[in-house]
């Protein structure tokens, strides 16, 4: 389990406080000898975060401006920042991991357009 807590929370975003823990499945047999978190499971967690706090999120559709920029090791102290937006029936998610000032990760997922 990662360990989080939000930080901010209004209508559209959402900051949270987020470490994951050495022994986290997610950093299992990726880069063996150098444990770093895979860009699957940034993904992944942003959206399971989104979820658990404005509910199911429309079927996906794509990446989009995604940047991996550094590695997010174990026990790393992160700040995850979420955006939410919907427009004529599309909906956006931004994602943004920080440790400190750097940038490590960074993006936007789209999700197909409700009927």
């Amino acid at each position: 389990m990662i360990n989080y807590n939000i930080i901010e929370q209004g209508d559209t975003q959402i900051v949270a406080a987020i470490t994951f823990p050495r022994d986290h499945d997610y950093f299992d047999g990726h880069f063996d000898g150098l444990k770093i978190l895979p860009a699957v499971a940034q993904l992944f967690v942003a959206e399971q975060i989104a979820q658990s706090h404005w509910g199911e999120l429309p079927t996906f559709k794509a990446l989009k401006q995604v940047k991996f920029r550094d590695p997010i090791f174990p026990e790393m102290p992160l700040t995850l920042t979420l955006s939410l937006k919907t427009r004529d029936n599309a909906t956006e998610l931004a994602f943004c991991y920080q440790s400190g000032q750097a940038i490590k990760s960074s993006g936007k997922i789209s999700y197909a357009e409700q009927a």
